[in-house]
This record gives structure tokens, C-alpha cells and sequence, in this order.
């Protein structure tokens, strides 16, 4: 049986934060398929890590470095139960637009690569200390108390994404072996026809596949059983209309459900939230993020 306190959708109370962990430390994220309400920045240092996402997946060592959008589902898998070494950043969406200058969009990195590429670049020796040194700083001034050390945070965030920003990075593509390749057509499948109600003999007819077999290997990758993931899409794609304004009637539609009372139900268990209210915090996370980046005399 499947735990209903499951939590697909995680949601960054911080405009940003910063975590260096070892494996004395286990991640906070869970391991199935995850999203969250804003960006996210992974370096591996330490150990070996099967990345899953829905665009690809890879086998991270030391040195890699993934990008991940807001709402993109991943999941990570440390392959090492004795080293997982990581600083991972997390970057709230509402936050972005204030960090950003009139000439410079710092969240380019997170879209330098097509959305069916898992957006993995590798850093150098050099600049996986410099990385490391400005990462360790951050996490420091957020925690301190010390005068200035808001000023200092916002800097050092900054001073990270243009690093990113101006890394060269060749397409790094998925890692042989990692995920089946009908899983990929799966997920493709799954996005192109989430308005439609699809069934599990459905979607094994389109890859050519048992739907025993097809979910069995689903939920060994994403932690997920079909059911809950393509549940968690349609929220996913709710959460998008609502927050480019649509009603929460509209938001229904176009996530593919086809009664509101539903909607409703399945959109407050997931997201611990109506709708509306739903609208109502992104509207309030925006003007607190833009509100402290002014007081803070940094734009």
C-alpha cells in the first residue's frame, strides 16, 4: 500500500537556501519523483548518483552538476551507501525576477538545454573549489545573524548563477543504461495527452509493453505507480495555468480534469491548499521577495 502522506510537491519556504551534506546528513528530498516551486542546483562531490528526470537521466560523479527548473519531477538515487557528498541550492520561483538585473537573466542556466536533455554539465577541479568556497560562504551568511548578512547572501547567490551562467557546457545527453528508452517515450506520451484520461493499457499499447511489467519498472524508477504520477501531472499543469492567471475553473480544464469537485479535492490534498489560496501566496511570495531584495539596497 502506498503511504498517502507521500509528498510530491515540496514546497521552498525561503526565497533561497543553500546545503553542503555528506552522507551523515540523508537529503531532505525524497527518493521517488519530486518537484518543487523553484530552481534547483546540484553538485555532486563525493560518491556515485542516478539522476532521474522526465527530459533524461544520467550517472553523476564527482564533479557534475545539474540544473533543474521549477515543477520538473526528479528524483535522485545515491549508488554509494557509504559516500554521498553534495551542495545543493534551491532557488524559490518567485524570487528570481528580483535577482535578475534590466541586461542579465541569471536563470539562463537552467534553460540552456532542450527540454527533452537533462541540463548536466561537469566543472573542473578549479571550479569545483571556487564553487565549493562560494557555496560554503553562502550557507554561512544565511545562517548568520551578523549585520550585512543579508547584503552578503544576495552577492554570493549572484556570484554563483553568473559562474554557471558563463561555463561553457557541451550537451551531456542521458548516461546509457540509466533509463530505458521507452520510458522516455512514456513521459512524452504522458505530457503530450494530459488533458486526455489515460489507462495503464493505454499507454503499454503505445510503448509496445506488458502494463504489469510497464508499471512495475515505472515505480521502480520514479518511486511512483503511473496512477500517481500521471495524477501528479495534471496538478503540475494546474499549478502552471493558475500561476499565469487562469481561474481555477480554467485551471481545471486544461489539466485535464473533468469534474471540479475532483479537482478541488485532489489539488488541496496534494498541494495542502485551494486553489485560490494557491494564487494568493505566489502573489505574496513575489511581493516579499521583491520587497526584501529593494530593502536590501542590492538593485
Amino acid at each position: 500500500m502506498d503511504a498517502p502522506e507521500r509528498k510530491i510537491f515540496l514546497h521552498l519556504d525561503e526565497d533561497f537556501s543553500c546545503q553542503y551534506k555528506d552522507i551523515q546528513f540523508p537529503t531532505i528530498q525524497p527518493p521517488y519523483f519530486h518537484s518543487h516551486n523553484g530552481y534547483e542546483i546540484l553538485l555532486l562531490l563525493g560518491g556515485e548518483l542516478d539522476f532521474f528526470m522526465e527530459s533524461g537521466s544520467g550517472k553523476l560523479v564527482r564533479g557534475d552538476l545539474v540544473c533543474v527548473r521549477p515543477h520538473a519531477f526528479h528524483s535522485a538515487r545515491p549508488l554509494d551507501p557509504s559516500r554521498y557528498d553534495r551542495i545543493i541550492i534551491n532557488i524559490r520561483e518567485t524570487a528570481f525576477p528580483s535577482l535578475n538585473s534590466s541586461r542579465t537573466d541569471l536563470s539562463s542556466c537552467f534553460f540552456r538545454m532542450p527540454p527533452a536533455m537533462l541540463n548536466l554539465t561537469h566543472l573542473s577541479g578549479a571550479e569545483i573549489e571556487r564553487f565549493t568556497c562560494l557555496a560554503r560562504d553562502l550557507q554561512s551568511a544565511l545562517s548568520s545573524g551578523e549585520w550585512g548578512s543579508d547584503i552578503l547572501s544576495l552577492s554570493l547567490l549572484r556570484l554563483i548563477l553568473v559562474m554557471l551562467n558563463q561555463h561553457v557546457a557541451a550537451p551531456s545527453g542521458a548516461s546509457p543504461g540509466v533509463m530505458p528508452a521507452f520510458m522516455a517515450e512514456l513521459f512524452s506520451y504522458i505530457d503530450a495527452h494530459i488533458q486526455d484520461t489515460l489507462t495503464i493499457e493505454q499507454l503499454a499499447g503505445h510503448v509496445h509493453h506488458n502494463g504489469v511489467y510497464l508499471n512495475r519498472r515505472f515505480k521502480q524508477i520514479t518511486g511512483l505507480t503511473l496512477n500517481q504520477y500521471i495524477l501528479a501531472k495534471k496538478i503540475s499543469r494546474a499549478q502552471s495555468c493558475l500561476q499565469e492567471g487562469l481561474t481555477a475553473g480554467e485551471a481545471c480544464e486544461q489539466a485535464g480534469f473533468h469534474d471540479y469537485a475532483t479537482f478541488y479535492r485532489a489539488f488541496c490534498r496534494e498541494m495542502g491548499v485551494s486553489p485560490k489560496q494557491y494564487q494568493q501566496r505566489l502573489v505574496e511570495e513575489a511581493a516579499a521577495s521583491t520587497a526584501n531584495v529593494y530593502k536590501n539596497g542590492t538593485i
